[in-house]
This record gives C-alpha cells, sequence and structure tokens, in this order.
C-alpha cells in the first residue's frame, strides 16, 4: 500500500488493525517519515473458506498534532480482503445442484467415476437416492453433503481441486458456476444456456456427455491458472460492485 501525508504532516505513521477474525494474524506495520509505500501481510488457517472477508479495520496513527490540540492523528479504514481457492491442492470436484435430473449430476457422477477422482454432492432433491444407488453401482468415491448453507459451501469449495457444473438444460444465469469461479476454481461444465456466456469454450462440453466431461475433468483438475482466470472474469462481469455500475448507467441512459 501507500501512504498519503498532508502537506503539513511529516511525521512516523503506525499501521495496526482490529477486527479480523478468529485465527487471522496481521503483521502490524511502521511507516517512516520519509517513506510512503508499506506492505501487510496476513495470514489465515489453512481451513479457511475462501471469499471475502470484511470487517478487518485498518488504524494508522501518528504523533500529536500542534495544530488540533496536541491530539494524536488517526485514520481508520475498513478493509475487505478477498481469498480465493487454491485448486492445485484440492483433493475432490465439487458438484453444487438440485438432485434433479435437469442438474445432471448423473453424468457428473459417471464422469468424476471414470475420471478417478473424488466428488462432493451438496444439494438435496427427488433424485437422491437413485444418484446414491448410480454411485454404489459404479464403485465411485462420492460424498453426498446435503443442502449446504452458503459459508459451508465456501468451505466446502475452499478444499476443492474444481467444480464439475453438468446441467442438461439452460441455465439462466448458472449461479453454482459464477460462486465457484468467484473461489477462483476450474469449472468443468456443460454448454447449455448462460453457462456458455461465463466460461470459455475449451471450459465446455455437450450435455449429457460424461466422456467428454470427463476429459475435461482430468484436464481442469487443480489447474490454478484457469481458476484465477475465472476469478477475474467474475470481478468485472458478475461482482455487486460491476453490476452496479452497468445498472446505473443504464437507468442514467
Amino acid at each position: 500500500g501507500k501512504i498519503e501525508r498532508l502537506a503539513e504532516f511529516k511525521g512516523d505513521v503506525n499501521l495496526t488493525f482490529a477486527g479480523q477474525p478468529g485465527g487471522v494474524a496481521i503483521t502490524n506495520a511502521a511507516v517512516k517519515a520519509d517513506q510512503t509505500d508499506f506492505s501487510l501481510e496476513l495470514r489465515f488457517p489453512v481451513n479457511f473458506a475462501a471469499g471475502e472477508v470484511k470487517g478487518i479495520k485498518l488504524l494508522a496513527t501518528g504523533p500529536p498534532d500542534p495544530q488540533t490540540g496536541n491530539q494524536p492523528i488517526r485514520t481508520e479504514v475498513e478493509l475487505v480482503v478477498k481469498l480465493t481457492a487454491q485448486p492445485q491442492s484440492g483433493s475432490y470436484a465439487v458438484c453444487a445442484a438440485r438432485l434433479a435430473p435437469e442438474k445432471g449430476v448423473d453424468i457428473a457422477i459417471r464422469a468424476c467415476a471414470s475420471a478417478g477422482v473424488a466428488l462432493t454432492v451438496a444439494g438435496d432433491g427427488p433424485d437422491e437416492q437413485k444418484l446414491r444407488a448410480l454411485a454404489a453401482e459404479l464403485g465411485a468415491d462420492v460424498r453426498f453433503a446435503g443442502r449446504l448453507p452458503g459459508a459451508e459451501l465456501e468451505q466446502l469449495r475452499a478444499g476443492a481441486a474444481l467444480e464439475v457444473v453438468p446441467s442438461r438444460f439452460a441455465e439462466t444465469f448458472g449461479l453454482s458456476c459464477a460462486e465457484a469461479m468467484a473461489a477462483g476454481l476450474p469449472v468443468a461444465a456443460t454448454a447449455v444456456g448462460a453457462l456458455a456466456e461465463l466460461l470459455q469454450a475449451d471450459d465446455l462440453v455437450a450435455p449429457g456427455d460424461a466422456a467428454a466431461l470427463s476429459s475435461l475433468v482430468s484436464r481442469l483438475w487443480g489447474d490454478a491458472a484457469a481458476g484465477a482466470r475465472n476469478a477475474a472474469f467474475i470481478a468485472t462481469h458478475a461482482a455487486p460492485s460491476s453490476v452496479a455500475k452497468q445498472l446505473a448507467a443504464i437507468y442514467d441512459g
């Protein structure tokens, strides 16, 4: 970062922190009077979920200022820290979807079984027993985690190598895909609906093609570069700040 001092202020600035989540360590910093640049080191537990961390306050304090009654100069800024998954160290694939035919979870199970990778399915729905039976029939390494609240789903993605979005029918937006991309995961998906607008053509296969999806899963497994590319795309096309600007431009004419 960089400190910008007012013309009349020439002193040292001390940077301290407050409000960080438990287990998060941040090293304080001091910026000397003749310096402007500084760096911070934040350490998060290995099992910390990907996503945004809000509420961390950076406190910048300086020596007393005679012009303000000798009160210490103090500025407070709230930080938003964006954490992404580390797919290169992930150990399983994730499929987060309603367990219904149109979501193609059976294709994900077949594809991951063929690729020889573990799959965690997050969701519930009418096809759960059929999907459990299919996994048992194939001898596939599949864990059914049920429907998870947002924080637990983020935690699940934090340990994943990629996400599989095997929809059979057109997705109007593809929320699971966008969330996985925002978390920094590579995504192996089908070329239906909005998924074809979110992902590159090389990351898509025809719906219902378990063999093609298996090959794609193997190719994208743990691909950190693909995950970073996905996160950057979502940040510029679907993040709240980006969407708000686009909506404002439409309403403003």
